[in-house]
């Protein structure tokens, strides 16, 4: 009996096996998100998001965050912010978002801090309050920023975006 070589030269590579591979990375990305949609994970426009019920200080929750493949959310537009309040304000209660004091205000996720969305009053100045909060009742829509010290324990929101970057 003749021995047969395999090698990844004999695989198709044309482009029927490019949309078969693309589907099948489709497929499991789908059923990722339906799998995590139904252990809490709420959907929005191209990420999902956690709203935990665990309450932990800051650098915990961003932690638990990371254990997951994910992050302690940033706010990147207007329509997130406007969907972020509302799950906070139906929970009733306020949760770390991934904003934090270092040398300036960052994001945990190292996108660039352009929005802000400080309720009245806010950022306190205090050299102890170097984690930010989205408030659970606040005065005027999409101001509803706060920041406090980092060792209180809140609830706290994990984001993941369902590409590359957050899988391993």
């Amino acid at each position: 009996m003749a021995s047969q070589s395999f090698s990844l030269a004999s695989v198709e590579t044309g482009p029927l096996f490019s949309l078969s591979f693309s589907l099948t990375i489709l497929a499991w990305l789908i059923a990722d998100i339906t799998t995590r949609t139904q252990q809490g994970w709420v959907l929005f426009n191209e990420a999902i998001y956690l709203f935990n019920e665990r309450k932990l200080w800051w650098s915990a929750a961003r932690e638990f965050c990371e254990d997951l493949q994910s992050v302690l959310t940033s706010v990147e537009n207007e329509a997130e912010q406007i969907f972020l309040e509302s799950e906070v304000k139906a929970a009733k209660q306020d949760f770390w978002i991934g904003l934090y004091w270092r040398n300036g205000w960052k994001w945990a996720d190292s996108r660039e801090y352009e929005i802000k969305h400080w309720a009245a009053n806010m950022p306190l100045d205090s050299a102890d309050n170097r984690c930010g909060f989205l408030q659970n009742q606040c005065r005027v829509p999409t101001k509803c920023w706060g920041n406090l010290q980092c060792g209180e324990e809140k609830r706290f929101i994990c984001k993941k975006r369902p590409d590359k970057r957050w899988y391993s």
